[in-house]
């Protein structure tokens, strides 16, 4: 139907239809993710065409204000935006207020959707449904009907719940990462910083433009990844890892500079050794070597 309208538009002041530019099943808010309206852009800038109709301004852009800068924009070319309602069109400088409501009309309206999809999602939290495109890490949302369904843990949780239990036995967390199919220990860290993995899931809620500044909304049923004793423990060794590691990073070696190499005569560098046991540390010994970059040059006598 907006097809139809365009093109009788354009018949109706014997204008030549030249292309329509669709983006299917994008929201008109953000014009930087529009293929088809960046095209729109890039053929404007070429002189490809002398208007654009659109049915209403508000299939234009949804924001207010890239309706107004876009339309500046493309003036700057000679080229016109005007809405086949009548309602917008920046051929006729008198029509510049007229221009500024509408687009703010188009503003008003965005908003409005973006309240009521915001609102959906807050209120499928509180029913412990699905609310976001993807659920928390570590847990999967299966659907048994258009609206319902059921929370368990996935099978990257199941795989996580594993390694941190050998975690907190002792074991080094970068081999058990690459075991478990993770990409490194850091994904791993991670995850139990910041993904909520024991206790009541609470998700956050943030749109500064509709006077959401951090909404936060228990979502029942979101099942546990781990325990919250397991947490405890996997955070305790992790931190206690960063601060050591920390200590390590800023130690100081008494001979640092002064011992060399007896066959090339190379300074020679400080580094530790560490052995664990059920995650204390057991026996540190220092050593004194050097590392060579030059290939064939380099001194046999590590």
């Amino acid at each position: 139907r907006q097809k139809e309208s365009i093109k009788k538009f354009a018949a109706y002041n014997n204008w030549e239809f030249l292309h329509h530019y669709e983006d299917e099943s994008l929201s008109g808010a953000k014009t930087e993710n529009r293929n088809a309206f960046n095209e729109m852009i890039k053929d404007a800038q070429d002189k490809t065409f002398n208007f654009i109709v659109c049915c209403d301004i508000t299939r234009f852009a949804r924001d207010g204000l890239d309706i107004l800068t876009t339309a500046k924009l493309l003036k700057q070319y000679d080229i016109h935006v005007i809405d086949a309602q009548g309602s917008f069109d920046t051929r006729d400088h008198h029509k510049v207020m007229t221009n500024y409501v509408f687009a703010g009309m188009s503003e008003a309206e965005r908003l409005s959707i973006m309240g009521r999809m915001i609102g959906g999602r807050m209120e499928k939290a509180k029913q412990g449904k699905l609310w976001c495109p993807h659920p928390p890490f570590g847990r999967e949302w299966i659907k048994t009907g258009k609206h319902t369904g059921y929370w368990r843990i996935s099978e990257a949780g199941l795989r996580l719940r594993k390694a941190l239990q050998r975690y907190v036995r002792g074991e080094q967390l970068a081999p058990l990462a690459e075991e478990y199919g993770f990409a490194n220990a850091q994904t791993i860290s991670q995850a139990v910083r910041s993904s909520q993995l024991s206790g009541v899931y609470v998700a956050t809620f943030k749109a500064k433009e509709i006077d959401i500044y951090s909404e936060k909304i228990p979502v029942p049923a979101v099942p546990n990844v781990i325990s919250a004793e397991l947490e405890k423990r996997v955070r305790d060794r992790l931190d206690h890892n960063t601060h050591w590691n920390k200590q390590f990073a800023n130690r100081d070696y008494l001979l640092s500079g002064f011992v060399k190499c007896a066959h090339c005569g190379q300074a020679l560098k400080a580094g530790t050794t560490r052995k664990l046991k059920k995650g204390k540390l057991v026996e540190e010994i220092g050593y004194y070597r050097h590392y060579s970059s030059d290939g064939e040059k380099a001194c046999p006598y590590k």
